[in-house]
């Protein structure tokens, strides 16, 4: 008996690295809803990234918006493999087609927006205004571009 409960044990123990891994390997997935014409440039960013200037996110994409997605007014997105943890999701809209948010005296000239819609007064958005946890695959989130 000792025997059986010791493999049953050991066999158990293999396997969690395996359930640890699975949980670092979660979707995360939804919409984005655009007023204009051009590309959508779409990151997901941790706290780290958010707090360096022209850092990238190795969550991040270039959607380049077909005639039946600019008929519709949204695009699909899908990022795969996020590991737990919290994130914001920040999406522009590349109505010039320069690659860039352009910036005027008072902000973005450009739709911009966030996943928790946060659009503070004459500032970004702040991480914490922004974040949210992935714990498990999300694929509902919409954001709205303004």
């Amino acid at each position: 008996m000792k025997k059986v409960v010791f493999a049953i044990a050991m066999g158990l123990t293999c396997l969690l690295p395996f359930f640890a891994l699975a949980q670092n390997n979660m979707v995360v997935s939804g919409e984005v809803k655009f007023p204009k014409t051009g590309n959508i440039y779409i990151s997901l960013i941790s706290k780290e990234i958010a707090e360096i200037k022209d850092a990238k996110s190795p969550f991040g994409a270039i959607i380049e918006v077909s005639e039946k997605e600019l008929a519709a007014k949204k695009v699909s997105f899908r990022f795969e493999n996020v590991p737990a943890g919290m994130y914001a999701i920040r999406v522009f809209q590349d109505v010039n087609g320069n690659g860039d948010l352009d910036m005027g005296a008072f902000g973005p000239k450009e739709p911009w927006g966030t996943y928790r819609d946060a659009r503070p007064k004459f500032r970004a958005p702040k991480f914490e205004e922004m974040a949210f946890e992935v714990k498990e695959e999300i694929k509902d989130i919409v954001v709205n571009v303004k």
